[in-house]
């Protein structure tokens, strides 16, 4: 919980995002600097989409997140990555615990930055299926 700055390390956000909507109940954390420099937030903001999708309480900030965790997320949806490989990446790192399966739109982005991500998941154990 609490206030978190990702000035300088605003890739890094959506994964915090995503630890925050599993944290304990009620407890909010408020993630600024989040977006990536020059950027808008507008993918960002639709990540925020994904999480109250599945289940989780969030919200698009002015330059950042404002999620209130659940203790876990249901999942059961379809969601996009939105051609964002940080997105893309954290969306599909959130349906990892969800407890229903979810399907990711656009997963193949998470590859642009990590060509080896969804096969490093599945080297660890997760259970990802291609349609």
């Amino acid at each position: 919980g609490g206030e978190v700055s990702f000035k300088g390390m605003a890739a890094v956000a959506p994964f915090a995002a995503v630890c925050a909507a599993y944290g304990k109940v009620g407890t909010e954390t408020v993630l600024t600097k989040a977006f990536a420099k020059g950027k808008d937030g507008e993918r960002e903001k639709a990540f925020v989409s994904n999480v109250i999708k599945m289940g989780g309480k969030a919200e698009a900030t002015e330059d950042g997140y404002k999620i209130v965790g659940t203790g876990g997320l249901v999942g059961g949806v379809y969601t996009d990555g939105f051609g964002d490989p940080r997105i893309a990446a954290a969306t599909t790192i959130a349906a990892l615990n969800a407890e229903k399966p979810t399907v990711l739109l656009s997963a193949e982005a998470a590859n642009k930055e990590y060509p080896e991500f969804f096969n490093e998941l599945i080297r660890l154990g997760a259970r990802i299926e291609s349609l």
